[in-house]
């Protein structure tokens, strides 16, 4: 095969310098060969598997992830999630790529080229791919298409509105409105913090047969914040659901709003016209901030041995709609839980750990809860590797006022007329009628 590729195949002069370092043979789980490799002065990696030639009709499928991530993840996947099989059994070899490189989601990225993980660095993969299958299939027209969900499915749009010539076709899944992140997931969390005692209930008057109106039994704050989310968008039988909603990907989104507007959480709890300047809101029950000290760590292989807890917080991401930003696997020596010197008077579900002294110091990790016994496990543990030199008797500090403060940013928000972005683009005012304001006809 050819070493030179022209900058004028590839369009991105930053993308001009393709090199591979692994492409083999491989028989398991079916016969394919195997590229590896990426563009010299980036971070950009790519792996393409390629079918016999008597099963190649001309395409290849290239899957995009919701965040920057690895060109590592399509291995190993079976039955519905073979994105691998299922590019092979349509005439396709399979491309994916890290996107220009995993980014660390436990923090706003600020200093960053946007453009690389949002569609430039996918495009240089998709162009390399098809001047590469030239060389593997013989000269033919080689067409090219690009799918994914959520942060995935807009990084495909923006694929196919930023780019020519890279791919043919492309197939966004599981998009969002342009003020979805973080609206949708603020509200939604607002409500499960208020609506926690009442779940079953509203599950069982939405069942067949039910005749008891959905909000019977519900005091004036849960009636409101039922009203509310419904009318952002979440349809009451999807509550069925609750015991295992989770916070998906807001423990990692709402902390940008950091740096997107950086006096929102102490505007929150002091200026009227914010749920938490209110004395009688319930937020204020369920704040902690509580500074203690660690007794004991358990890493994810310590945790896996003994048996600490079963829900899936021993296990790492894999790269899908639901996982990506978990970031990519760090390891079986990754802190997933640390047990607590005094417990915190709730459960101070999503709050942040800080490390006040010690070899981790400085270092932030979300917590998923804390259990009865004290044990505070750590919610997406693989964006927190730094958590190794945590020791104990460290002294740590949790928090979840910021957490409380996000649930409610969607009623701060004025976007623009005909706005196609996201948060960075709206006005926020504090709006002293919105908390007072009343969500209750019309469930």
């Amino acid at each position: 095969m050819s070493d030179t590729i022209t900058r004028a195949d590839l369009e991105d002069a930053v993308f001009d310098r393709p090199y591979v370092d692994a492409d083999e043979e491989r028989t398991e789980p079916y016969p394919y060969r195997y590229v590896h490799g990426g563009f010299e002065g980036t971070e950009t990696r790519f792996s393409f598997y390629l079918p016999p030639q008597h099963s190649y009709a001309g395409r290849f499928f290239q899957h995009i992830t919701p965040v920057p991530e690895s060109e590592h993840l399509a291995l190993g996947l079976s039955g519905a999630e073979d994105k691998i099989g299922f590019a092979f059994s349509s005439g396709a070899f399979f491309v994916e790529s890290n996107g220009g490189g995993a980014i660390d989601l436990s923090r706003p990225q600020l200093n960053t080229d946007p453009t690389i993980g949002a569609y430039r660095a996918n495009a240089a993969v998709a162009r390399y791919a098809k001047l590469f299958a030239q060389e593997i299939y013989g000269e033919h027209r080689t067409f090219g298409y690009a799918y994914g969900g959520s942060g995935g499915g807009f990084r495909t749009i923006a694929c196919a509105e930023n780019t020519r010539g890279a791919w043919d076709g492309f197939v966004p899944h599981v998009i969002g409105s342009p003020v979805a992140i973080p609206n949708v997931f603020t509200v939604r969390m607002h409500a499960m913090r208020v609506l926690r005692d009442v779940l079953d209930a509203i599950v069982d008057a939405t069942e067949p047969g039910a005749t008891a109106p959905i909000d019977a039994g519900l005091n004036s704050e849960q009636r409101a914040a039922l009203a509310e989310v419904t009318r952002m968008g979440f349809p009451p039988p999807a509550w069925h659901g609750h015991r295992t909603m989770g916070t998906q990907a807001f423990g990692v989104l709402y902390q940008s709003l950091e740096a997107i507007d950086p006096t929102y959480f102490e505007d929150f709890w002091t200026v009227p016209g914010y749920l938490g300047a209110d004395p009688d809101a319930s937020v204020h029950r369920d704040r902690v901030i509580l500074t203690t000290s660690v007794a004991e760590t358990y890493t994810r292989g310590e945790a896996a041995r003994c048996g600490l807890f079963g829900d899936g917080a021993v296990e790492g991401p894999a790269g899908g709609v639901d996982e990506a930003f978990k970031g990519s696997q760090a390891g079986g020596d990754v802190i997933v839980a640390v047990r607590l010197a005094e417990m915190p008077r709730i459960d101070p579900a999503n709050a942040v750990l800080t490390v006040l002294d010690g070899a981790a110091a400085g270092t932030r990790a979300n917590l998923k809860r804390v259990s009865d016994d004290g044990l505070a496990i750590i919610d997406f543990p693989d964006l927190y590797p730094v958590l190794r030199d945590l020791q104990p008797c460290d002294r740590i500090i949790i928090d979840n006022s910021n957490f409380l403060a996000a649930q409610t940013y969607h009623r701060h928000q004025v976007p623009p007329p005909n706005s196609r972005s996201g948060t960075s683009s709206v006005t926020r005012m504090a709006a002293p009628s919105i908390r007072n304001a009343t969500f209750s006809s019309d469930l």
